[in-house]
């Protein structure tokens, strides 16, 4: 098992804007905590801050106490309409992946790019049966992966198509990051980002520590490349490198697979 480990924080923003975020993980494993704390971090979280808010939720349901309290938010019941929209809102859709449609999909395909969107969907299921499912997955610029321990292997259905040649490092990624209560994995699955710092865990500034998981080999790239270490952290960060499956040893696989280790 390897550890590579420096000591910095990340002070990068987390999420660059406008972004399209899925956060998913079944009822009560943290998915609407979480969507909070990234508003409670919002500076540390995103590269721009938002001049409007939208919490959208079911006909009949209750918005989160912390949102009702919050005068800035507006609180919409269904899936709004993107056109709609104020430029630079951010909106939130909690548990309506049972409406998700057109408007959905526009939200994510269209309307995000060429309104100044942020979009956060709160989700149960990784794979809905949803014909318009396909398209929006493939505008989601992050998706946020909660502990499911009733169904992991949906996990391992996502590492297939991210990582096919290294799926099962990717999933022993996720389950490492989901040891804790509450625990997930970040999959940034933007353009811009790093190789090394695709696959990330405990992301808010109250964290001890950020968790990145990566591959030796694209770690050693990391530090050498012309300042992307220093521009992705200062103070305190560790980074989490492979450990073998359990029919190759470490020292076969600890470049090619993203392995978790403890640093």
């Amino acid at each position: 098992m390897h550890a590579q480990g420096s000591h910095s924080r990340c002070t990068s923003s987390i999420f660059t804007t406008p972004a399209t975020i899925s956060i998913v993980g079944p009822s009560c494993s943290g998915k609407t905590t979480l969507a909070l704390r990234m508003l409670e971090h919002e500076k540390e979280m995103f590269s721009s801050p938002f001049d409007h808010y939208m919490w959208c939720l079911p006909n009949g349901s209750e918005p989160p106490r912390e949102i009702a309290q919050r005068s800035e938010f507006q609180i919409h019941y269904g899936v709004p309409d993107g056109a709609t929209i104020a430029p630079n809102t951010i909106v939130i859709l909690d548990d309506l992946q049972h409406e998700q449609g057109l408007q959905t999909q526009l939200l994510y395909t269209v309307h995000s790019h060429h309104r100044n969107l942020t979009v956060i969907s709160l989700n149960h299921s990784l794979f809905p049966k949803n014909r318009f499912h396909r398209d929006m997955t493939q505008s989601t610029k992050y998706i946020i992966a909660c502990n499911n321990p009733r169904d992991s292997a949906a996990f391992f259905r996502l590492a297939l198509q991210l990582e096919p040649a290294r799926a099962r490092g990717l999933y022993d990624c996720y389950l490492d990051a989901c040891k804790k209560p509450f625990g997930y994995l970040l999959c940034d699955l933007t353009q811009q980002v790093h190789p090394a710092l695709r696959y990330r865990t405990q992301l808010f500034p109250s964290d001890e520590a950020l968790g990145v998981y990566s591959t030796d080999e694209d770690l050693q790239q990391l530090l050498r490349d012309d300042g992307a270490y220093e521009r992705f952290c200062e103070e305190k960060h560790s980074t989490h490198a492979g450990a073998s499956e359990s029919q190759q040893s470490a020292e076969e696989i600890a470049s090619e697979q993203p392995q978790p280790s403890r640093g």
